[in-house]
């Protein structure tokens, strides 16, 4: 006898959400002014810039060196 099976009912799934990228700290970079930059439309530099030093284990933003590569977030 076949057992009967269930399908799962369709549920929307989310919009993909664009990938994290990565930015090389070139002279006269701050965090703040790179969390400009690649900020999310509507999102302050100041909380992406956290975002960007969390993402990145900065205690500090003032350490971040020329070179220096950054996960930039894709929040």
């Amino acid at each position: 006898t076949a057992t009967p099976t269930t399908t799962p009912a369709a549920t929307e799934t989310a919009a993909p959400t664009p990938e994290q990228q990565t930015y090389v700290v070139q002279a006269g970079d701050t965090l703040f002014a790179i969390a400009e930059r690649f900020a999310p439309a509507g999102r302050d530099a100041t909380s992406f810039a956290d975002s960007i030093a969390r993402a990145n284990n900065i205690a500090d933003a003032s350490t971040i060196q020329i070179g220096d590569e950054l996960i930039i977030p894709a929040e």
